[in-house]
């Protein structure tokens, strides 16, 4: 994997002296986050060995509490609607999982509870 990431920044270099990565995914897919001007990801983009370069986009949180929020709140969730059996002991293949990183940040003003009693329980 080492060797993967050593030809991204050299294949980086090559497009922005300036551009670092910032973060390298290895565990549900292969790649990496940079920060890049519009032209330098045109470049990266263009080359044969880049499978997709997708700007990154900003989004505020709306809940903590997801399932809940999109109405997923039986046990099988998604799973059930997926069209796919529901039997624990079954492979799948061709499953996509999706991974949001939200970002949430806990010294964001959201979650400043002070002055707030506490409930006891903890929910999210």
């Amino acid at each position: 994997m080492d060797a993967l990431f050593t030809f991204v920044d050299r294949k980086m270099s090559s497009i922005s002296p300036s551009a670092s990565t910032l973060y390298t995914y290895s565990a549900a897919c292969h790649g990496f986050a940079t920060s890049l001007a519009p032209d330098e990801a045109d470049s990266l983009r263009m080359l044969d060995s880049v499978l997709g370069v997708y700007e990154d986009t900003l989004y505020t949180l709306h809940t903590t509490q997801t399932p809940e929020f999109l109405g997923i709140s039986n046990e099988l969730g998604l799973w059930s609607w997926s069209g796919f059996p529901s039997s624990p002991n079954k492979e799948y293949s061709d499953v996509i999982i999706g991974v949001l990183d939200t970002g949430v940040w806990p010294e964001s003003s959201s979650f400043d509870d002070s002055g707030m009693p506490s409930s006891g329980q903890v929910e999210g």
